[in-house]
């Protein structure tokens, strides 16, 4: 008897306004349950597995995003990485270390400060750092964590 593969979707938080694009599983243990937009309560990307959302979570910033949320909507991030605490999660930076170091034209707050701000994060709300260099990149990054958080929470 043929077993049957768990139906995985990844769930987009209806707030994002340029979000990622999911193709089919690159695993083949598992069955495409494509896309669904919801409001999620905690980051911008979440697994669905058999139509149980999993406690991972994905939280994306561009760099004009991230130096947004490192200067005057600070608080505001800060409760929401709070938030994410109970999830394995991951924040997803558009731009490379050197990208965040080296400053945003937009932005009075130095490269270093930022810099510093997301490694303290890290240890401070316990969410892992991704510098994925692009949109692009940050895509297939995103999109691979979820199918292995997906592919390791089969019983």
């Amino acid at each position: 008897m043929r077993k049957i593969k768990p139906l995985y979707t990844v769930v987009i938080d209806s707030r994002e306004q340029a979000p990622y694009a999911f193709g089919k599983p690159h695993r083949r243990e598992l069955a495409d349950g494509g896309t669904i937009v919801s409001g999620l309560g905690e980051g911008d990307y979440a697994p669905m597995l058999d139509g149980e959302l999993l406690p991972a979570r994905i939280e994306r910033k561009s760099l004009g995003d991230l130096y947004g949320v490192v200067g005057h909507g600070r608080e505001r991030f800060e409760a929401e990485l709070e938030r994410l605490r109970p999830f394995r999660s991951w924040l997803v930076i558009e731009a490379t270390c050197e990208q965040v170091r080296a400053g945003y034209e937009r932005s009075r707050i130095s490269g270093e400060a930022a810099f510093a701000s997301v490694l303290c994060w890290s240890v401070k709300h316990g969410i892992a750092p991704i510098f994925a260099g692009s949109w692009k990149m940050g895509n297939a990054v995103c999109a691979r964590i979820l199918e292995e958080v997906a592919l390791h929470s089969i019983k």
